[in-house]
Formats: C-alpha cells, structure tokens, sequence
C-alpha cells in the first residue's frame, strides 16, 4: 500500500467513524483539520476505492509479502513498530522500519481520532425544556434523558416547568400559588424569577 492511498483509506474510515458519531461536516473539518469540500466528497463515498478511481497504481513494495503477517500482529495486539520491524527482519524483510511505520500509521491514528459526540449544549437542552415532549425526536428525547439522569436538579427545574406549562395552558391560575411554594422550597432560582419572565418564557415556548 502506497503512502497515498493509505492516507487516503485512513480518512474514509476517520470521516466514516466520526459521521456515525453524529459530528457535521464542518465539526470534522475542524477536528482532522481539512477543507468542507473534502470531507464532503469523502463522506459521500461508501468505500476508499471510490476515493481511488482513476489515480495510478501503487508500486510494489519490499513490505507486500510481510503485510499479512503485520496485519495478524496488529489484531493481536502487538502495535509496536520498532518490535514488528525486528520480527519481519527475522522473517527476511530487508526494508526500512519507516516503510512499516507508514503502513500502521493509519491506524494508529484511526485509534486515536475517534472521538465521542460533543454534549449538548446550554441552549440545546434549554430547548428541550422548554417543548412539549411529544415535540422531540426520538434522538432529542434520548439525549435528553440522558442529561437529566446525570443532574437531580435540572430534572426538578424540568418537572416545574412541566407543571408551570400545564397551568398556562388550562388556564389554572389558582395552583400557581402552590407552584411558587413548591419551587422556592426545593430553592430553585430559575424557577423564582420575575412572573412576567415567566409569563413571556411560558406563551412563547408552549404555543409550539
């Protein structure tokens, strides 16, 4: 495998790894610091060989015959190169420890590339409070949840909001004075603002 086309296969399969994670073209762009257009065309295409249409064809490589058996070591667990190239010159191999170097660096770096999704942001869950929940995604309301299960008071500050929804939208001004009550008693600032931060919060959100 030519250096080039082992870059080339070790971008389709970072790209491909971070799409799945659920990162934007412009986020990958960023993290493998390429141009838009390049991951574009890189995510578009379902194999490297679709990458690899039309250039010419690698030249034969003193490491050919030994690739099979770094491949078996790697999937062992041996990634060592220094070690591997000791290995393959006991076997025969006459080439450089470069040459092996530049054969793992693809995965090497495929290793270390693959990242979590970010977390949702401030405003993203704000938003989600704010919805009805038959308003979310599937997706939403997973990560949603997620966030909640991770933090007691904002799955309060949720529950409140719920029930502050509840009373703007059936019009039950006679439990708001319990809802205040229940509010400052779990000492929720958020939840204690000003009524007329609370009346625009509450009609634009919960129209939607």
């Amino acid at each position: 495998m030519s250096p080039i086309e082992a870059r080339i296969r070790e971008r389709h399969a970072t790209v491909d790894a971070l799409s799945a994670q659920g990162h934007g073209i412009r986020e990958i762009a960023r993290e493998l610091h390429m141009g838009g257009n390049t991951v574009r065309r890189t995510a578009r295409a379902e194999t490297p060989e679709q990458l690899l249409t039309g250039r010419r064809q690698p030249r034969p490589s003193q490491l050919d015959p030994y690739k099979a058996h770094l491949d078996k070591r790697w999937a062992e667990g041996s990634t060592n190169a220094i070690d591997l190239h000791t290995e393959l010159q006991d076997l025969g191999y006459r080439g450089s420890y470069q040459t092996i170097s530049d054969y793992l660096r693809p995965r090497r770096r495929l290793r270390i590339r693959v990242v979590a999704p970010a977390p949702p942001g401030v405003r993203q869950v704000t938003g989600w409070m704010m919805r009805h929940p038959e308003h979310l995604g599937d997706k939403e309301r997973h990560q949603f949840t997620a966030v909640l299960a991770k933090c007691p008071e904002l799955t309060a500050l949720h529950g409140h909001i719920r029930t502050f929804a509840e009373i703007l939208t059936t019009r039950s001004g006679p439990h708001l004075k319990d809802w205040i009550t229940a509010t400052r008693t779990e000492n929720l600032p958020a939840c204690t603002r000003s009524p007329m931060v609370w009346r625009r919060t509450g009609t634009l959100s919960f129209r939607a």
